[in-house]
Parts: structure tokens; sequence; C-alpha cells
């Protein structure tokens, strides 16, 4: 239930060893409404994550600047649509294993810093 926290800014769950797929923390809305319309960072480093990135759920956070899933060796999928420059500053993510223009380039991944 924590996505009908609407004024939630800062989510930090790294390194909980929470286990299973993103789908279940950003519900799917056949309306493409916000979800944590306030949150700015999200920070799920370190876990044990697994499955596809719902890029398109994740697209439904206006103020997301900061997105960090790096440490989650299961996951997969692409952030290439949300590489392009619009809101979000920062995708740290495991580059080796996720699709994203910005660890191409090298410019947001923590393995090119």
């Amino acid at each position: 239930d924590l996505h009908s926290m609407s004024s939630l800014t800062y989510l930090q769950l790294s390194g909980n060893g929470f286990t299973g797929s993103l789908d279940a923390l950003f519900p799917a809305d056949a309306n493409d409404q916000p979800i944590f319309p306030n949150l700015v960072t999200l920070n799920l480093a370190n876990n044990d994550l697994s499955g596809q990135i719902p890029e398109s759920r994740l697209r439904r956070m206006p103020n997301l600047q900061q997105l960090i899933l790096h440490g989650n060796p299961d996951l997969s999928g692409s952030l290439n649509e949300m590489c392009k420059g619009n809101v979000v500053s920062q995708i740290d993510v495991d580059c080796d294993t996720i699709s994203c223009k910005c660890c191409q380039s090298g410019n947001n991944c923590p393995s090119s810093w």
C-alpha cells in the first residue's frame, strides 16, 4: 500500500533482502494515473528483486529525479525511455543486466563514475 502515500518524497528501501518483482510496488492503472506523485528519490538498491523493470509504471512518477536499483542482479529490462533527460537526473543500475542509454553513454551509471 505504499503507492497510496501521495505525499512521499523519498523512499529508501535498500539492503533489506526484498525478493520478487517490482510490479507489486507499482500497480497497473488503465488510466495511467500518476503514482507517488511527489516522489523525488527511489532507492531499492541491494535487494534480491527480480524480473522485468516496469519502465512504463516508473514513468508515472512525474517528479522522480533519482532512480537507484543497482545490486539486484536478477532485474532485467530497459530504462531507455527514462534516460531521455526529462526529469530523472540520476539512474543508478547494474549496466550489465539493464539496458539503459545512460549506461551505454557513460552519463549516469555508477560503473562509469
